[in-house]
């Protein structure tokens, strides 16, 4: 008899069994966006990039541009700010309090042909 009582508790127990961690929220669970029809109908004209620049620092700090046949502009910086730590952080007992910097721009042309920049 106790054998049969253990089998049972056996098999319940996972079941409920609480997990330990929060688990992460459900992707399948939340509302996807989804994409505006296209404004104009027929063939579709491949974007290529025309020009392109890429700076990278031994210091941390970066500079990137691309512009694109159809009018995007992108341009982005950083940098590294040095700073101090405000208290130790066990997890990392090495920490500065060094923080990055970063500053970009983009700008296109609207379907309505108005230049959109923003900085």
């Amino acid at each position: 008899m106790k054998y049969i009582i253990v089998a049972i508790f056996a098999l319940l127990t996972p079941t409920f069994a609480r997990p330990q961690e929060p688990q992460p929220p459900q992707l399948a669970a939340q509302p996807r966006p989804q994409a505006a029809p296209a404004a104009q109908s027929g063939s579709v004209t491949p974007v290529s990039i025309v020009s392109q620049t890429e700076v990278v620092g031994p210091d941390g700090s970066f500079n990137y541009s691309y512009d694109t046949s159809n009018g995007i502009h992108v341009e982005q910086g950083g940098y590294i700010k040095k700073g101090e730590a405000r208290a130790v952080d066990p997890n990392n007992p090495e920490a500065t309090g060094d923080i990055q910097v970063i500053q970009g721009a983009y700008s296109y042309t609207a379907p309505d042909g108005q230049q959109i920049s923003l900085r």
